[in-house]
């Protein structure tokens, strides 16, 4: 699937890479917190205005 990164709350500290696992925080696929947040999305490549994600 692919989504644009404005969709996705990337911490400018640790952006978003190929690789990550993501969950959904607040309706938004997101990197998973430690608040019992359940990985739903691997990210599998990132372009410059969209990443490319596969489900878990």
């Amino acid at each position: 699937m692919r989504v644009a990164t404005k969709q996705f709350t990337d911490d400018a500290d640790a952006p978003i890479k190929a690789g990550d696992i993501l969950t959904l925080i607040d309706g938004k696929p997101a990197k998973p917190d430690d608040n019992n947040t359940v990985p739903l999305f691997q990210v599998v490549d990132r372009g410059t205005d969209y990443i490319e994600i596969i489900s878990l």
